[in-house]
Parts: structure tokens; C-alpha cells; sequence
């Protein structure tokens, strides 16, 4: 059986070989760069360039709530749900509210969780099998709204 891309599912050569496809990668991406796409994606923020320095400024609803700076993630924006459950738990919490999702989040063989969100005529639209089952529930939101 031929290896798939995991974004758009055309057949690839090998496991090793790139899809151009030309939608984003999960496993390409940097974790800042899957931070800011959640953000703005599942979450709806705005991401908007400051005129007057290098900084990059989050906003929820109109109101500030952070920023980046220099391609690092500050102090100021503490948002990150590859490691905090209680902001991965918000991605869930948006996918449901928002497109209607249901998800199953289950323990697995080995270690590992995997995260299934649902659409509306049952299909499984994203899902991914991850050991940290905060990247799981990111993974799995990307895969579902790619």
C-alpha cells in the first residue's frame, strides 16, 4: 500500500517523499508557525504587524492579547496549546461551538492518544495519534479544517 499525504491523501512515492499539494504541512511547520495558524484558524484571531518595530500583536475580539516578537513567542502571549491542556481543551471547546464538531479522545496502544474530530455527517474529517495529547488535539483540529 502506497504512502498517502496526510493533507490532501494523494499517493505519494515513499513515506519520505513531499506531496505539492501546496496546502500547509503539520510536520513542516515550526511550532510557532502551528501556534499562529491555530490562533488564527481554529480560534479566530487576528495576527497584524506593528508599523513601528519588529513585533507581531495577537488579537481576540479587537483587544490585544499578546505578541510576538523577533519569531518567538514573548511572555507577554502565554498561549500555546501543544503544551498546555487547558488551551488544547479551548481548541476543542472552538471546534464544537464553531463548525459543529464532535471529537472522541481515546487512549491507545503503546502511549499514545488519539484525537478524532467528527463532522456532521459522520465523517472522521481529522484525526491524528500522537503521545503528548495536546499535539494530538492540535493535529487532529489542523487535519479537519486544512
Amino acid at each position: 500500500m502506497k504512502p498517502t499525504c496526510l493533507t490532501c491523501g494523494k499517493k505519494l512515492a515513499s513515506p519520505s517523499s513531499d506531496c505539492d499539494c501546496g496546502k500547509p504541512k503539520w510536520d513542516a511547520m515550526s511550532d510557532q508557525e502551528k501556534i499562529e495558524w491555530l490562533c488564527v484558524r481554529i480560534m479566530g484571531w487576528e495576527i497584524k504587524e506593528s508599523p513601528q518595530c519588529a513585533v507581531r500583536i495577537v488579537f481576540a475580539n479587537g483587544e490585544n492579547i499578546g505578541s510576538i516578537k523577533r519569531g518567538l513567542f514573548e511572555p507577554t502571549f502565554k498561549w500555546n496549546p501543544l503544551a498546555d491542556w487547558n488551551h488544547a481543551a479551548e481548541i476543542v471547546r472552538k471546534m464544537r461551538e464553531r463548525w459543529g464538531y464532535k471529537y472522541i479522545l481515546k487512549s491507545v496502544s503503546n502511549g499514545y492518544t488519539q484525537m478524532e474530530f467528527i463532522g456532521h455527517l459522520g465523517t472522521l474529517d481529522g484525526w491524528a495519534r500522537e503521545r503528548n495529547e495536546n499535539i494530538a488535539v492540535c493535529k487532529a483540529a489542523f487535519l479537519a479544517l486544512r
